[in-house]
Order: C-alpha cells, then structure tokens, then sequence
C-alpha cells in the first residue's frame, strides 16, 4: 500500500478477491491512505469502487475514507474536484444517518474549501450526530478556509441563538472553530461572558474555560487578546463564582520530548457528561521550527449512558442509544470508527461475556512517513544527492474488565508506535567520493488507564502515563579517494533519553483517584 504504484496496486486488489472477512482488505486500504506520494490511477480506481454497493460496510465506507485521504495529498484541482463531487451525490442519496456519516467523516478527510456549504448545511440542519460529525469536517479545514460565515454560524452554535438546543458536542467542536481561527478581543470577550452566566450544561462552561488556557499557553497573540478582553471583563470575570467552575472536562498540553532539532508534546481534550467520558481526544503532535503535525490521534466516545450513572443529566437525552466507540487518526488521516457496542443489548451482551478482559489489539498498520529525493547543484560545481525516506508502525491495543458484583470497572488503552527516517547525502566527483548517512529512530508508548467506582456517588480516576522513551540519532560518514588508500570513516551516534513519567489532568481528578484508591 505505502509503495502506491500501478503495479503493485493491480497485483494487492487480485490477491484479496479472496479475502471474505475484508480485514485485510482494510489493513492494505489503511496504508494506501498514507501513502505520501499517491498515484492518479489508484485514485481513481478507490473510487470508483467506492461508488459501488457492497455487502461489507466496513470496506466501503474505508474506501471511500481512503479516496478522499489520498486525494487531498496529491493535491491535484481535478481529482480532488471529482472526489468531492461524487461524495457529495452519495450524501445526497442517503436515507439514513449511518449512511450520511460514513460521507460526512470521508469530506473531513478530504478537506475541500468546496464542501463548505454542505457541511454548514448539516453542521446547523442536521441530527445530533450529523451536526457533530459536521462540525468535526469544517474543523478539520485549514484556518484560511474559514470564513465569517462560518464564525458566525459557530457563534450562534455554541451560545444556542435561534433552533433547538444544540448538542454539547457540537457546542464545543463550534466553539474550538472560533477559538483556533485568532479570534478578536471582542469575541475573547463574548466567551468570558458567557462564563459569568447560569448554564445547566456546566460542563460545556468547565470545557471552555480549559481550552482558553491551553490555547494561550502556546499562543502569544492569543494571549495577548485574551488579557485584553480579562482587562475589559474584569469586574464580572474576576471573582470566585465565575473561576471556580463545576465539571471535570479538561484541555491541556503536556511535552514528551525536547530537542535542539524538534519537539514531541501531548495534546488532551476531554469532554465529560453525567461524570462519563462523552467526547476525548489524545493527540501525538511533532514540532519542527512553525511546522506542526499530529502524528496520532485517539478519541473516545460515548453516549446514552446517563441512565447507568446519574440521573440528574445536564443535557436531555432525546432517546439517545447506548453507544461507545474509538475513532483513530494517523498522519493527519482518519480512519472508520470502532464501534464498541450500540444499544443496551449489545452493552450487556459485553458485560457478562467478559468482552476484552485480556489485552487484545485493536489496530496495528505500517506506513510510508515520507519519500523524497533530490539533486542539488552546489556552488563548487558539485552536485549533491539526497534520498530520504521513513516509515512510521503503530500499534492500538486495550482491555477492559467490569463487574457488576463489585460495581466498579478498569479499562487500559496501550499506544506505541515506532518512527524510523533514514537518508543519505551523496557527493561524486573525479577525485573524491564523500557519503553521509544518518538514521533518527523513536519508539514513543502511552498508557490511559480508568478506574470507575460506582458502588456509591460514582468516581471515576483517569490515569495517563508515558514509560522511558529513548530517541536515537546516528550518522555514518564515508569519504574516500579514487586510486589511493586515503578512507575515512565517522560514527556518531546521540542518545536523547525521556524518562517515564504520568501527566497531571487536574485538581478534580487528584481528589477522583485518592477516593477510588483510598
């Protein structure tokens, strides 16, 4: 899949005919979305059978993630156009809310500036779980294709003008849009008034105030706005009833590794409903100078299952189906949902079969991180070879164990992935012949870990912990002279280690673990 070559894509296709189950047909349809050089003719073939009725749902809507994923990083106007256009047409023929968003996630892959007036139209018309999963593809967009249209519609989103009430996910996801599109003083200032305000969904209030702290963490400007507007605010903001908000959503960024060459930070949103986990997201980011990309993305969701913990819910439940599952993001594309059960009785169904007690795999994919050669003409006269070229391995695996008995719960998510890039640096002359090699390998790991008590008033503790990390660096170097003995040969090698360690989430969360441990 990674190699995406006419040939080699003809010879996968024929071979998993035979494949009845359709894993490995997804596991190959995985890599060929990250492949980092894409070729027109596989495009158009994922399409193609993409456009196709199939028994299988899970290969089609991972064919049409795929197209559109592969699509966007060719970068190509007329193929990207007519991705878009027959993704559109199958929105259109839906008649179900699965159907509309298995295309919805596919548009968030593809990220068109074209595909703004669907997604808004879904994002403010759509159910609860198209609105959202809407707002997730215009959030996806790049900053300079948001509009103030756009704004405006989050606006009224997130403060419920006009309409029904909104989804507290939507909410937030309208908020971030705003939020990460350099909003103005007078915006900031609208936010920190809504904060002053009574809201019975005071977890939405809790996810707010986090992310305009994370944000301005990193944000100089941002800062600098927000200062402003806690300036202009300051009589209503400034006092205990509105700092002290109630919840345990949370937002923050914690780094995993610092280096003179690039730096590893953890991004964590949580959005929490009823004391559960309803909407979170780990995200792996890797920093070079301004350049920014998520290498893995984990989110977790749920819904409907007020009823098992509370019964005073902040958010009216509208008949809402028992459902959680796990969506996954690699290099900046998305991959389909795992749903882990959908309904009450496929929930207890898990329950007394003991589903997953022992650690078992969930994803497992190997990817071409990126492929690049290239002859540079030196000022000496020389030319200069260079070939790059590294791949990227992940591995998703988790358990959970529950007990009605005791009435409490453990579950465990694992993550690892290993990074290797590999190049060399050639120069060839008459009378010299000089070679670099250099190789970066890392092998980052996490663990999530959630312990639940609700033999009583129900805690729950969150855990996030990173074991030692070592980052290797080495160059190889080769000169030596045509005719003559003169060879020369420099190893170096640089061992950054990170130690483990267990990142802080907050306050609430301390006071969770020490009841549910005590």
């Amino acid at each position: 899949g990674s190699a995406s070559t006419s040939a080699t894509h003809q010879a996968a296709m024929k071979i998993l005919r035979q494949d009845e189950t359709g894993d490995e047909m997804e596991r190959y349809l995985w890599a060929l979305s990250m492949s980092p050089v894409p070729h027109p003719d596989i495009i158009k073939d994922i399409l193609k059978r993409s456009e196709e009725t199939l028994q299988n749902e899970r290969v089609s809507e991972t064919l049409a993630l795929t197209a559109a994923a592969m699509a966007r990083q060719l970068d190509t106007a007329s193929i990207k156009e007519k991705v878009r256009i027959s993704l559109e047409l199958g929105l259109d023929t839906c008649t179900g809310d699965d159907c509309r968003l298995k295309f919805l996630r596919a548009l968030r892959n593809l990220r068109s500036k074209a595909s703004l007036p669907v997604l808004m139209s879904y994002a403010i018309n759509g159910t609860r779980s198209t609105s959202v999963a809407a707002w997730r593809a215009l959030a996806a967009l790049d900053n300079k294709y948001i509009t103030d249209d756009v704004k405006i519609a989050a606006k009224r989103t997130f403060f419920q003008i006009g309409g029904p009430k909104r989804d507290s996910s939507a909410r937030t996801l309208a908020a971030d849009i705003v939020l990460e599109g350099e909003p103005t003083v007078d915006e900031l200032r609208g936010f920190l008034e809504y904060l002053t305000t009574t809201d019975s969904m005071y977890e939405v209030q809790r996810y707010l105030s986090q992310r305009l702290e994370q944000i301005a963490e990193k944000n100089s400007m941002f800062r600098e706005r927000l200062n402003s507007a806690i300036e202009a605010e300051a009589k209503r903001v400034r006092n205990y009833n509105v700092l002290a908000h109630r919840g345990m959503s949370t937002a923050f960024t914690r780094p995993f590794l610092t280096s003179s060459a690039s730096n590893g930070s953890l991004v964590t949103v949580q959005e929490v409903n009823s004391g559960l986990l309803k909407r979170g997201i780990v995200d792996v980011v890797m920093q070079t100078g301004p350049h920014e990309e998520a290498l893995f993305s984990l989110g977790l969701f749920a819904g409907g299952l007020g009823s098992f913990m509370s019964s005073n819910s902040q958010e009216e439940s509208e008949e809402e189906v028992a459902t959680a599952g796990m969506e996954i993001g690699i290099l900046g594309v998305g991959v389909r949902p795992f749903v882990f059960f959908s309904g009450q009785g496929e929930l207890m169904g898990h329950v007394w079969s003991g589903t997953a007690s022992e650690r078992t795999p969930a994803f497992q994919t190997i990817a071409n991180l990126h492929r690049h050669r290239e002859s540079v003409q030196l000022a000496v006269g020389f030319i200069a070879e260079i070939d790059v070229e590294g791949a990227v391995s992940f591995d998703l695996a988790g358990q959970i164990q529950l007990s009605l008995w005791s009435r409490n719960a453990q579950s465990l998510v694992e993550m690892a992935a290993g990074v290797a890039v590999k190049g060399d640096v050639r120069i060839k002359s008459d009378f010299v012949l000089s070679n670099s090699e250099f190789a970066l390998i890392l092998e980052p790991k996490l663990k999530l870990s959630t312990d639940v008590d609700f033999s009583g008033p129900v805690s729950l503790c969150m855990k996030l912990t990173q074991p030692d990390i070592s980052t290797i660096h080495q160059i190889y170097k080769i000169e030596r002279i045509p005719g003559s003995k003169h060879r020369l040969r420099k190893t170096r090698r640089v061992i950054v280690p990170t130690p483990a360690r267990s990142y802080l989430l907050n306050r609430k969360n301390n006071e969770m673990c020490s009841k549910v441990f005590s």
